[in-house]
């Protein structure tokens, strides 16, 4: 059994009776997931020996177990949890007889085998039911697939030749002004065709349709008085069925199947079945052109939110550089050279973080991908102390760093994320402290780090005896726009750190006693299973 534990299918269950399943958004994978980030194939399960086996199948986000990417064909325990994209899935064994027997919504693919000219009708009539029931399945489970709308334009279309035969299949819709209709695609006997065309299209017949707001079925189109015209004649067009594809207020176009062939014959069956399938079509394609818009709409909104976020560490690095020149400007008046320089030092690294930020405005698509390689921790956090000390000091805010008595140094990060995770928590400290102790000299701010006793986990804490965080609004610190800060905060970056560090697959933790401080605890898997391996680089100097 397989059962999707999360994501936008979550709760549905599936029973393995093949040795080799696929998973994806198209249609034609055996286990459908109606979720956008994971590819039209994106993976396989199949049982090998006695065990179940996971393959990831080229896809663009990967297949995970855990935290470790899946690399080639890699065993599947029981139980364990797989990702693709959003969605969960787990297999279990299925020990004991179900109560109620398990019924199986997916019609499988019929094959009829031939035997001369002596097929028994009866058969041949159950076949062809089973290929109408199955098409129907298909085209409903269309509605709610995932991919873009030529997706499924496509596997309509191959959905319909499947169950009706055809030489020539068109799917028109309507252009933006609304009178015309543009072919979207197109099939021959061969498969798929590339360069659409209005080719073999009965004209007369579309504006009959359209017109009359129903489907037609004619045997013979040459010889049929309600649809004689030029381009049936010079189509030499016999058989042609043609439905309109409705949407919920308007109808959106035509199904146009037709054939030069006396062999094929369409029956009434053919055009009510055909009618059927367009009537799911017109729903799904309102509702993939509802999903694109609010697709587009949300990715408006995740620039806007991005955007803000790097303004947001812009300005964190901007309060730096006013510290910067103020120290150059007295290393200037007082003609000390290791204060001038130490400044310049300063404003150089605070230069190229602000430079890597604009690049990250200009490649949004970037700020989603991360890469944990080994970083010392100690420099790290220097460089994030160095551009804050000078704000500190102008607030009279003392920063102590604690290092560890028993640690290499050396943790499994994302450098550039958590030095805006450091950045935003040692910005957010000095706030607090100026809130509680402006002018009196005692603001103290403490970063330690190290592995957590016991476990490989690394953690990092920011602790400060700043006015502390209300017991109502501890749970709320992470949500984004959520801010204690009136007009002086964007409630932006908190939501920012935490969406880093769970990219590292950690946590962010916050305890607080209100009018005596805060504490942030950032934990970050540092297992061998939490890591791309291939990603790791060592330099050895002699």
């Amino acid at each position: 059994m397989l059962k999707v534990t999360g994501g936008p299918a979550a709760g549905k269950e599936f029973v393995l009776n093949s040795p080799e399943v696929t998973l994806g958004r198209a249609v034609s994978a055996d286990v459908q997931l109606p979720d956008m980030v994971i590819s039209r194939h994106h993976t396989s399960i199949y049982f090998e020996g006695r065990r179940w086996v996971v393959k990831d199948l080229e896809s663009t986000n990967g297949t995970w177990i855990g935290n470790r990417r899946v690399r080639g064909p890699t065993p599947l325990e029981l139980g364990k949890t797989v990702r693709l994209g959003n969605s969960l899935f787990q297999v279990h064994q299925i020990d004991e007889p179900l109560d109620e027997p398990i019924i199986s919504a997916r019609v499988e693919s019929v094959s009829v085998k031939r035997v001369g000219e002596e097929r028994d009708a009866a058969s041949a009539q159950i076949a062809r039911d089973q290929k109408k029931l199955q098409a129907m399945y298909s085209v409903q489970r269309l509605v709610s697939a995932a991919g873009d709308l030529q997706e499924v334009y496509d596997c309509c279309l191959e959905i319909v030749t499947g169950a009706i035969p055809s030489q020539r299949a068109h799917l028109l819709l309507a252009a933006e002004d609304g009178n015309n209709l543009v072919p979207v695609a197109q099939r021959d006997e061969r498969g798929p065709v590339k360069e659409l065309s209005m080719e073999n299209v009965s004209r007369s017949i579309i504006r009959w349709v359209r017109s009359q707001d129903e489907g037609v079925l004619s045997i013979d189109a040459t010889k049929d008085v309600r649809f004689s015209s030029q381009s049936i004649s010079d189509s030499q067009l016999q058989r042609v069925l043609c439905v309109p594809i409705h949407g919920s207020e308007e109808q959106l176009g035509v199904i146009h199947l037709a054939v030069k062939s006396i062999n094929l014959d369409y029956a009434e069956d053919d055009l009510k079945l055909l009618s059927a399938i367009a009537c799911s079509a017109g729903l799904a394609i309102e509702n993939r052109r509802l999903m694109e818009s609010n697709l587009a709409a949300e990715r408006m909104a995740a620039v806007g939110l991005m955007a803000a976020s790097l303004a947001h560490d812009v300005k964190n690095i901007l309060g730096g550089l006013e510290g910067c020149i103020s120290l150059l400007r007295m290393g200037l008046d007082s003609k000390d050279g290791d204060l001038t320089e130490n400044a310049w030092d300063m404003m150089n690294r605070n230069q190229k973080r602000l430079n890597s930020l604009m690049h990250d405005l200009l490649n949004l698509a970037s700020e989603d991908k991360h890469e944990s390689l080994a970083v010392s921790v100690e420099e790290l956090v220097r460089e994030a102390v160095d551009v804050i000390r000078p704000q500190a000091d102008a607030n009279d805010i003392k920063i102590m760093v604690r290092k560890p008595a028993e640690f290499d140094g050396i943790a499994w990060m994302d450098s550039r994320g958590m030095h805006r995770v450091l950045l935003n928590l040692l910005t957010n400290a000095i706030a607090a402290i100026n809130d509680q102790h402006v002018g009196t000299g005692k603001g103290r701010v403490r970063i330690t780090w190290g592995l957590k006793e016991g476990a490989e986990d690394f953690f990092l804490r920011v602790r400060d005896n700043g006015k502390g965080i209300a017991v109502v609004d501890q749970s709320k610190v992470f949500n984004l726009f959520h801010t204690s800060k009136g007009n002086r905060g964007t409630g932006l970056g908190l939501s920012v750190c935490k969406q880093i560090v769970e990219r590292h697959q950690g946590t962010i933790e916050v305890e607080s006693i209100p009018g005596k401080g805060s504490e942030f605890i950032v934990t970050l898997p540092q297992n061998s299973d939490s890591t791309d391996t291939e990603t790791r680089t060592f330099l050895i100097v002699d």
